[in-house]
Parts: structure tokens; C-alpha cells; sequence
């Protein structure tokens, strides 16, 4: 039965990571925040030939680092079709940021402009000698759509994963562990990984670092006491909570690998 139960956990497993690059969007971790602008021109329309966006320090944008527009990157891009030109970018959760950006015959710095959401929208209107971003309150939201769409997928795919890495080691407590347990425990860490560590102006890495610790925590404590009675000990439930934060931070890892490659 063990070489059942691991030859199952296997295939599970390759199940969920060989088509990781079409389900990406629903991969277990909180999607990187967004940013998009999008030009209105009060002269006649010009090409954007690229620039670059400044990520503050704080709101005098005294210090910063730049990150280079590319036309075709998956994290930052910006498109100009039929006259109309946007930018796009997903990453760091820079609270205060600036562009500057490079048109055909100019080039334009923008004011310092504050992301309110985690999904924040902006309008940069640009005439001949300057560069003014305001806020697009319309499509500006909390949390991003990506957020709220891939959510359930991403909380079954994590449940998924956390079940099957247990198959596939099969340690002798592994019957301690119910599934159950492994699903109550994501029900209560995976809106606290998307919607409330998010919700803080940190930068990403730091989001991933104190999502990882809280989940680790909480799902140790939560399988020990609800596998307590099975005769699970508080030493096998810590081997369990990295067991299945390791395999789910695995895949998280190799799909913002697809994304921003």
C-alpha cells in the first residue's frame, strides 16, 4: 500500500507541475502588485521610445532605483496602437513612484505619484513640455483582478499540492495527517497570503519572507491540534508544515520563473 499511496503522490504531483506554465495565473502564492498608465495627449500624438519608472524611497523620490521600459517584457511594458499608448507593470509594491519617458522628439519627466491599491490605474497626460500622472480612481481597486479571480483556483491547487507531497514521501505519521486538516488549514492561510499581507506597502520579497513564516506557524499549530487525538506530536506536525510550505513555495517559485522570464 506504501508504494501505492507513493506512485499516486507522484503522478498527482506531476500532474500539477508539467502544465505549470498554462495555469501560472493560479499558481499558490499572492500575485505581484500592478501599475498601469495610460496616455492622453493634449498635441498630437507621440511615440513613446522608451524610459524608464523610478521607484521611491519616500515621497520626495530624493533616492530611488529604475527599472527600463521594454516594449515586450512580461513585468514591465508599454504599447502605443491606433494612437492610444499605455504602460503596464507588476512588481515591487513601491508606494510613491515618477516616469520618465522617452518620445520621439522628447523627453518628459513625470510629478511623483502615489499607488493607492494594490492594483492602481493612472492617467498620464502629457503636453508639450510636461508630463502630469493622476490617479484613475475608475479602475483602481484594493486588490487586483488577477487577485480575486485566480484566488480559488490558487487555494485548490495549494491543497492539491500540500496533499500529494505527503503521498509521495509517505513518512510513518503521514496517516496522522488528515486531508481535512491539510484543507481547513489552506482555508484559513491562503486568504491571509493574498488579501491581508498584500494589503501593506512592503516590498514583494518581504511579502513572500512574512507570508511563508505565518503560514508555516499557523498550519503547524492548527495540524497538531486538530491531528492531536490521531496521536500526531507537535515534532511531526513542524516536519509536515515544511514538508507542504516547501512543495507549495517550490511551485510558487518556478511560476514567477514563467512569468517574469
Amino acid at each position: 500500500m506504501r508504494i501505492i499511496s507513493r506512485i499516486f503522490g507522484i503522478i498527482l504531483f506531476l500532474v500539477l507541475i508539467l502544465p505549470a506554465r498554462s495555469i501560472v495565473s493560479a499558481d499558490v502564492g499572492p500575485k505581484p502588485p500592478t501599475l498601469t498608465v495610460d496616455f492622453r495627449f493634449d498635441i498630437p500624438t507621440q511615440e513613446i521610445t522608451g524610459g524608464e519608472l523610478l521607484l521611491c524611497e519616500d515621497e520626495t523620490c530624493s533616492k530611488f532605483e529604475t527599472v527600463e521600459l521594454v516594449a515586450n517584457s512580461m513585468s514591465i511594458r508599454y504599447k502605443c496602437e491606433e494612437g492610444d499608448c499605455w504602460l503596464f507593470f507588476q512588481g515591487q509594491t513601491t508606494r510613491y513612484l515618477m516616469l520618465r519617458i522617452d518620445f520621439s522628439d522628447k523627453t518628459l519627466t513625470s510629478n511623483i505619484f502615489i499607488r493607492t491599491g494594490y492594483d492602481s490605474a493612472f492617467v498620464a497626460e502629457v503636453t508639450e513640455d510636461s508630463l502630469i500622472i493622476v490617479p484613475d480612481p475608475d479602475n483602481s481597486t484594493a486588490y487586483g483582478p488577477m487577485q480575486l479571480c485566480c484566488f480559488l483556483p490558487a487555494l485548490i491547487l495549494t491543497i492539491l499540492i500540500e496533499i500529494s507531497i505527503i503521498k509521495i514521501f509517505d513518512p510513518e505519521w503521514a496517516k496522522k495527517v488528515s486531508r481535512l486538516s491539510i484543507m481547513l488549514v489552506n482555508i484559513i492561510t491562503v486568504p491571509i497570503a493574498w488579501f491581508v499581507v498584500p494589503s501593506f506597502f512592503i516590498p514583494y520579497n518581504w511579502i513572500v519572507i512574512i507570508v511563508e513564516s505565518i503560514a508555516y506557524v499557523v498550519e503547524t499549530c492548527l495540524l497538531f491540534w486538530i491531528n492531536k487525538r490521531d496521536g500526531l506530536t507537535f515534532k511531526q506536525a513542524i516536519l509536515a508544515s515544511l514538508l507542504m510550505n516547501t512543495a507549495s513555495l517550490f511551485f510558487y517559485i518556478l511560476s514567477l520563473i514563467f512569468i517574469f522570464q
